[in-house]
This record gives structure tokens, C-alpha cells and sequence, in this order.
């Protein structure tokens, strides 16, 4: 897919804390995480939906390396939240290659980053890994500073999907990961 892009772009965030028919530890993880940090999304993912009525999915999940899927289901409204992205074609391809080639590069997932986000005491110091690993909301936000050349003054590292998310929805005066603003803890109160 070069030139032409993608009919929309579109962000999923997985609602924690769901009594969804999956492995018992997942759905014990994600209510620690949802209980820990105070945040409704526990997981996001890239979706490109292609002209053919088609679909890509490129997320990097707990413990494992980035995976690329075709035509993954998200009709579960109780699981899922999709937020569309305003992308041009050329915008969406780049961002398309961007995550390609992350894909390809078999990167890992960012551990640390992600435990170390998740906990509010030492979110001031934050793990960079400057893009050798990723955690799903590091990468997401990272592809679309890529593609759309956006949101560039926040950190990839420093962001939780719940935050990836109010950012999204136009709350673009949060300052995420320290500094003056709303901190992370304090988002929920956006709803």
C-alpha cells in the first residue's frame, strides 16, 4: 500500500477489567491494572482499514514480541472502544510503513516501561528505550508522531493507553509524565 493510504485509521482501546471470555490471568491482570492506576483502558492497538473492506492490526502485547494481524475482530463494544484517526493517504502510509518495519524488526516488549509507567511513584523517572522495545500505547503514540507528524510534544514512553486516549479526544493540555498539567493519576476525572 503506498500513495493511495487507507479508508481510516483507527486506535483500539481495550476496556480493562472486563469479564470477557479469556484466560483467567488475563482477566485477573487487567482488573490489578485497572484497580492500580484508576484508568478504563489497559491495552491499545494500530488498525488500518484498507479499501477492500479489509483490515491490518500492528500491537505489541504483555511479554511478547510486536504482532501484525489481518482482519482481527473488534465488534465487542464491551471490550473494545475504536477512536478513528484524521489521517491523509500519504499520512496513513507512512504511518503504515513506520509499523511495518518495526514488525519486521521482531522489536520486543517494553517491560519495565510499562510496570514502571503504571506505578505512580516513579513515573518521575520514566525508561526510555528509545524504540528497541515497546510497550502498546509507547508504540502507538510513536507511529503516529511518525505518520501525522503530531502530538510531538509528548513522550511515547511516558504514555498509559487511558492517556493515549483523553489526548485523542482533545484534552491536549494534559502534560503527561511530570511537569505541570494533570497527571496521570487525575485523568479519570475527564470522563
Amino acid at each position: 500500500m503506498s500513495g493511495a493510504g487507507f479508508k481510516r485509521v483507527s486506535i483500539a482501546f481495550m476496556i480493562g477489567g472486563s469479564l470477557q471470555s479469556r484466560k483467567w490471568w488475563k482477566r485477573a491482570r487487567d482488573r490489578i491494572i485497572t484497580w492500580w492506576t484508576g484508568h478504563k483502558y489497559t491495552h491499545c492497538e494500530l488498525v488500518f482499514w484498507k479499501h477492500d473492506g479489509t483490515w491490518a492490526t500492528f500491537t505489541v502485547n504483555y511479554g511478547q514480541p510486536m504482532k501484525f494481524y489481518e482482519n482481527k475482530r473488534y465488534d465487542n463494544n464491551v471490550l473494545w472502544k475504536l477512536h478513528d484517526i484524521s489521517m491523509t493517504g500519504r499520512e496513513s502510509s507512512n504511518m503504515y510503513k513506520y509499523c511495518t518495519t518495526e514488525w519486521e524488526a521482531t522489536k520486543s516488549y517494553n517491560k519495565l516501561a510499562l510496570w514502571w509507567n503504571f506505578a505512580p511513584i516513579l513515573r518521575t523517572f520514566p525508561v526510555n528505550r528509545r524504540g528497541k522495545k515497546w510497550f502498546c500505547s509507547e508504540f502507538t503514540l510513536a507511529a503516529l508522531q511518525y505518520g501525522k507528524s503530531a502530538y510531538l510534544e509528548h513522550r511515547p514512553w511516558m504514555m498509559t493507553p487511558d492517556e493515549l486516549f483523553y489526548i485523542l479526544k482533545g484534552s491536549h493540555n494534559l502534560t503527561i509524565g511530570g511537569g505541570p498539567g494533570i497527571q496521570s493519576a487525575d485523568m479519570r476525572l475527564l470522563v
